[in-house]
């Protein structure tokens, strides 16, 4: 894990040093051994360790029975070909589909292609993309809120305030609302949307959350979020002095005129001149504005999260009979 992490250093450095060292990394692996329903596998040759894929198998509503392989849950030894995780996945599946176990997660580090490729020749597809930004450089894109932002007219941007409540549950399903039509199809259960209002009206009761309005005639057309984003002994994609651009949108009805970029160039320096160094954030690969928004604004991936569905009939229709 610890070699792994320090390759991916090299492409993206912002990601925190400490887990180039074994000690530290292999907290982050002992952490995802230790949580309940862990649930692995070893590969081994000529007696030494090879690679492993370690799982914590999951049930919830929103993705029903699963299993959620983390960052750290997969790791090989130097010199090893990506077709050993093709070898541990396979063995793994076959011991979790016939419990039931039919939807699969596995997040994987973005910066290295053999890697990413040998899950898709597994059927997983691109479902998330996690990223950062670095805001501590001079040559930073945001040592200026108006730098590449175009020019909006009778556009408004400040802090949101409690009296903007009933305005912040009108913007807020406007992300879910957007993921449920194509080509991302997300579903939304009954009773998140109410939810969902009720977490961001939530947001303006934390201290430590900046939450930007941003009005054009005053009315309010879009939102973005940042909170700290807090590093931990088992968590290998935050670094120090991270901050978390959570959520933000914009109503379809301003879309394409610059807003989104006007308010993300805003809450990106303010957030340098607070001094944090590092901005993360992450969207849907099938969400075609935001793949296309968050790249062009400086956010550069780390870690993509892979999904496949198997087929459930398979417990079934086994070619038996």
């Amino acid at each position: 894990m610890a070699a792994r992490h320090r390759a991916e250093r090299t492409v993206r450095p912002e990601l925190p040093a400490q887990f180039e060292e074994p000690e530290h990394a292999k907290k982050a692996v002992q952490h995802l051994v230790d949580s309940p329903q862990a649930v692995g596998l070893a590969a081994v040759r000529d007696g030494k360790l090879a690679g492993y894929l370690l799982g914590t198998l999951k049930t919830n509503d929103s993705r029903e029975r699963h299993l959620w392989v983390d960052y750290a849950g997969l790791a090989l030894a130097a010199g090893e070909s990506a077709e050993v995780y093709r070898d541990l996945y396979a063995a793994l599946a076959e011991i979790i589909v016939p419990q039931g176990y039919f939807k699969h997660y596995v997040l994987v580090p973005s910066g290295d292609a053999a890697v990413v490729d040998a899950w898709f020749r597994l059927g997983f597809g691109h479902e998330q993309v996690h990223a950062v930004m670095t805001l501590s450089d001079s040559d930073s894109p945001v040592t200026s809120p108006a730098t590449d932002a175009p020019a909006v007219p009778d556009l408004t941007i400040r802090h949101a305030e409690k009296s903007d409540e009933a305005a912040i549950r009108d913007l807020a399903p406007t992300i879910l609302q957007h993921q449920v039509r194509t080509p991302v199809f997300s579903a939304t259960l009954p009773g998140e949307t109410s939810q969902l209002q009720d977490g961001y009206a939530g947001l303006l009761d934390e201290a430590d959350v900046t939450f930007w309005l941003a009005f054009q005639n005053d009315k309010p057309v879009g939102y973005q979020v940042f909170w700290p984003e807090e590093p931990s002994d088992h968590n290998l994609l935050t670094p120090a002095r991270c901050i978390s651009l959570g959520v933000g949108g914009t109503v379809p009805s301003a879309r394409g005129l610059g807003i989104g970029q006007t308010v993300v160039r805003h809450g990106l320096h303010h957030a340098r001149e607070q001094g944090w160094q590092v901005c993360s954030s992450d969207w849907r690969m099938t969400n075609l504005l935001s793949s296309r928004f968050w790249p062009k604004q400086g956010f550069q991936p780390v870690a993509c999260r892979l999904f496949r569905q198997i087929d459930p009939r398979i417990v079934w229709a086994d070619g038996r009979g």
